[in-house]
């Protein structure tokens, strides 16, 4: 929406302060052309009205606003609401989303939840009547004109967090470079991801000053733990029996293409392997299980009592469960150009990474999973499937790559401080 409206505009309008306002009113009229698109998916039609700004918060004291787009984005905000309670236990915690799957993942963190408005001046005043926040932070990528001209507006100092812009989305944030740049000289600091994203965020007019490497929260996490009986019941209740366990986590439509096919054929051939099947969102459960069905792949679902020899995730918050007892883990949204997934929470448990090329969103992790020989590459249904093929009879090696992509975990950690102490120290 953002960029169609700026796209239309940037050509015509040279005045930042006017293209805004433009753009706030296109961004309105959207608004209510988007409704016959949101009412088609039940995620679309969840929590609607908090999309206009009714967010009907009746608070008094002092809030801090986290921020993040959805699943991923909010595990990068965790950690620092973390510290931000720890800090300021006197402050209510609101986070927002641009996804319910993303408020679903945070929720059970904060005070308040709610779905972030479209991006026009008259939801976020509506939203935001009356409440006293005393920071923004927002994460990732989400950098909005009106909602940063509004936290300008109201007086609230806005930080960027776990800041990325991909090479692939660059050219995007070009198309609206004016309103873009606007829009980051209204962020307090930018603290990147890494030093590509920094250099970035400044080619697309952030100030050098205020621009700065810190890292990704996202990886500063604790893995569950489980102890070896509570692994043993864990493959007892879901499996027919012990054997090599890879998980297809954040699955996205079309990597069924590869992962199905070669699956089918490994069983064929005598392959003794569980499998976890779990897809990226939920409203697209039925048509992996569809997929499933066509191949005739005998699964039974989690939320039922059956076992079998594949497992359909079809709940929410458990991925990390199976990622624990998992020897290698596919992240998904890297076979097709999804840009691809974090692999972390899978390499914290020494599970060893299977990727496709795509996976221009996690550049930098995935170099250093290479770097670190922590990775397994495919391209195809025959890569998939040799992979498979090899699973038993390579285990020196697979548990070789899950160990190195374990040490990748372990030294990407420590950014929420570094983050979290560059905002109080700016915030002074």
């Amino acid at each position: 929406m953002a960029v169609l409206a700026t796209f239309l505009l940037r050509t015509a309008l040279n005045d930042r302060e006017q293209l805004l306002k433009v753009y706030s009113f296109i961004t309105f009229l959207l608004s209510f052309l988007s409704l016959p698109v949101l009412f088609m998916t039940g995620r679309g039609r969840s929590r609607l009205a908090e999309r206009f700004g009714v967010w009907n918060l009746d608070y008094q004291g002092e809030i801090i606003w986290f921020h993040g787009a959805s699943v991923g984005e909010v595990n990068g905000l965790l950690p620092l609401i973390k510290e931000a309670r720890k800090t300021f236990p006197e402050k209510k915690i609101l986070l927002s989303a641009t996804s319910t799957t993303g408020l679903e993942r945070g929720a059970a963190q904060v005070d308040f939840f709610k779905l972030l408005p479209f991006d026009c001046d008259v939801w976020l005043k509506n939203a935001l009547k009356n409440l006293k926040i005393s920071h923004f932070i927002f994460g990732e990528t989400e950098v909005w004109p009106a909602l940063l001209d509004r936290m300008t507006a109201n007086g609230i100092p806005a930080f960027l967090v776990n800041g990325r812009v991909s090479k692939r989305s660059f050219p995007r944030y070009r198309l609206m470079s004016s309103l873009t740049a606007a829009a980051l000289q209204k962020v307090r600091l930018i603290q990147a991801a890494d030093e590509d994203s920094k250099q970035l965020f400044i080619a697309l007019g952030a100030a050098l000053e205020r621009t700065t490497v810190s890292g990704n929260a996202k990886y500063d996490f604790t893995p569950i733990s489980l102890s070896q009986v509570e692994k043993h019941s864990l493959i007892e209740e879901f499996f027919l029996e012990s054997r090599p366990l890879i998980t297809l986590g954040s699955l996205r439509p079309g990597e069924e293409e590869f992962w199905f096919p070669a699956l089918k054929k490994a069983y064929s051939r005598g392959l003794k392997i569980n499998v976890v099947v779990a897809p990226r969102h939920k409203e697209k459960y039925s048509f992996f299980e569809e997929r499933l069905r066509h191949l005739t792949l005998d699964y039974k679902t989690r939320s039922s009592a059956g076992k079998s020899n594949i497992i359909f995730l079809d709940t929410m918050g458990e991925l990390e469960k199976f990622y624990c007892i998992s020897k290698l883990a596919f992240i998904g949204g890297t076979l097709k150009d999804y840009g691809g997934h974090n692999p972390i929470e899978a390499a914290a448990h020494g599970a060893a990474i299977v990727m496709g090329p795509f996976v221009s969103n996690i550049h930098e992790i995935v170099e250093s999973l290479k770097s670190e020989n922590a990775l397994f590459q495919i391209k195809d249904e025959k890569d998939v499937f040799e992979l498979l093929m090899n699973i038993t009879s390579n285990n020196d090696l697979i548990e070789q790559k899950g160990n190195a992509a374990k040490k990748v975990w372990t030294n990407y950690r420590g950014a929420t401080a570094r983050i979290w102490q560059s905002i109080i120290r700016a915030r002074q």
